[in-house]
């Protein structure tokens, strides 16, 4: 945190809890109270929190584990010049991050990231899956790419957001599913061959034994039978 005063001594700084979330969201977004409070995991209304708060006083989100290595003074005057009213940037894996947002109050594009929430709200076969798809990275790139007015919105490279801020990402709110998805998404070459490998030895092996063959055999004779009575019975 002290990165970004240090660069940034004119802005205002607000260091966000639960209970003033809360309140906020009680005073003005009453209807996603219940759906705040439905969520099984800390992290996702952390992401709410972050999307009623950006959309109620817009400003600059950063997450705490995000340095600052240079100003924003350019960016938003980079911004302002070129028509932009909301910057995040690209992660690795193409999809667009939600540790760091730039946005204008009560924007169009953060009101709809809050009319989408409720129907995401279910569960996606794990943990990691069901926190990317519901308020994370993922439910954040379907927002963006079903947001009519794209123009409006600018997304740094990773190497253009570097320039700005260092990322030191512990991934506190992963689980045991986290890391072998992760290890899935960095290595989807040698995991395909993987199990290429393993389907091709299966088949094999399944030859060699006669699995195949008598497997089809019983149920071509089933088929024969069917077939046979279906023709007694016509």
């Amino acid at each position: 945190m002290m990165t970004w005063k240090n660069k940034h001594r004119n802005f205002t700084y607000i260091l966000w809890n639960e209970s003033a979330v809360i309140d906020l969201i009680t005073k003005e977004h009453q209807g996603i109270l219940t759906l705040y409070q439905s969520y099984g995991h800390w992290v996702q209304r952390i992401d709410v929190a972050k999307y009623v708060i950006l959309y109620h006083y817009g400003g600059w989100y950063i997450d705490l584990d995000i340095s600052c290595k240079q100003s924003l003074f350019g960016l938003a005057e980079d911004m302002a010049n070129t028509n932009k009213s909301v910057v995040m940037y690209a992660e690795e894996n193409a999809r667009v991050a939600t540790d760091f947002f730039g946005i204008t109050p009560r924007h169009p594009f953060m009101k709809s990231v809050l009319d989408a929430l409720p129907s995401s709200n279910r569960w996606f076969l794990s943990q990691h899956t069901t926190i990317m798809i519901s308020t994370g990275p993922s439910f954040m790139m379907g927002r963006y790419l079903n947001y009519p007015c794209q123009d409006d919105i600018r997304v740094l490279s990773l190497d253009s957001f570097a320039r700005y801020a260092l990322l030191s990402h512990d991934c506190s709110w992963c689980g045991q599913d986290s890391f072998s998805i992760c290890f899935i998404e960095d290595h989807k070459f040698l995991v395909f061959c993987i199990i290429l490998l393993i389907s091709i030895v299966m088949y094999i092996f399944c030859r060699r034994k006669g699995f195949i063959s008598n497997f089809l055999n019983r149920n071509c004779k089933r088929f024969r039978k069917i077939h046979e009575y279906e023709r007694k019975t016509v």
